[in-house]
């Protein structure tokens, strides 16, 4: 990225870890890790824009260090943000559809998400500024979202990983009526849940939040939000809690 340093493994043969190992990026030498005769890591150090060359040298980067005979073009782009996600909840199962918005997505081809441990998890490009991706299976916790782009490039651990929260749901079993205006303002009862009449409780449709409330046991009425034509997911949850997808 054109402002992060990022963690780059340089891949070769007959490295040595006899002198200092170093990383040459355009004509910037940094210090570099010795892993193998196979292996080097090192930080990147790039300029804003564009494409630069990198290589692998062992030595002192202010003499003569000896350099490898093959370069690599690096393409540097600009930093990943996140600036919001919805929804930032997921059931234990997984399966939510989560919307992660943000910069630095546009024209990159692949894109990941990683929530928790799990990485690689296939997202989807909606715009330039929008991913999309489904949450894995986890255990109760609340852990850190990030995307990556290039199968390594991820947003900056300092400004930019989001807390995802994983909790027990609540199973809706039916949704009456199944069809709300585009305009929304209708009333709509979600049925599954136990729970005392008055008490309030929140509804997500496809992670837009509104008021609701236990009209009768196991019976949640909401008024729907505004939306667009297709499926809503539909959610219910404790309004001292975040909801549950």
């Amino acid at each position: 990225q054109s402002t992060i340093p990022t963690v780059m493994y340089m891949t070769g043969s007959s490295f040595n870890d006899a002198d200092q190992a170093l990383c040459l990026f355009g004509n910037n030498a940094v210090d570099a890790t010795f892993v193998s005769t196979a292996l080097v890591k090192c930080e990147s150090h790039l300029p804003l824009t564009g494409v630069d060359d990198s290589q692998v040298g062992f030595g002192s980067a202010d003499d003569d260090a000896v350099w490898s005979r093959t370069m690599v073009s690096l393409s540097i782009v600009p930093p990943l943000t996140i600036s919001k996600v919805s929804p930032k909840l997921s059931v234990l199962v997984g399966g939510t559809t989560v919307q992660i918005t943000g910069t630095g997505f546009d024209g990159v081809g692949g894109v990941f998400c990683r929530i928790g441990t799990v990485s690689y998890i296939e997202g989807r490009i909606l715009h330039d500024k929008v991913v999309e991706c489904i949450s894995p299976s986890y255990f109760e916790s609340t852990v850190d979202l990030q995307i990556a782009i290039h199968g390594n490039v991820y947003t900056n651990t300092n400004t930019s990983v989001v807390s995802f929260v994983y909790a027990n749901g609540v199973d809706v079993v039916a949704v009456i009526p199944s069809v709300s205006p585009l305009a929304g303002g209708f009333t709509m009862r979600a049925y599954g849940l136990s729970g005392g009449v008055g008490e309030d409780y929140k509804c997500a449709l496809s992670g837009v939040l509104v008021q609701g409330n236990i009209s009768s046991f196991g019976e949640v009425q909401c008024t729907t939000p505004a939306g667009v034509e297709g499926f809503a997911a539909v959610g219910i949850g404790s309004i001292i809690d975040d909801p549950i997808d």
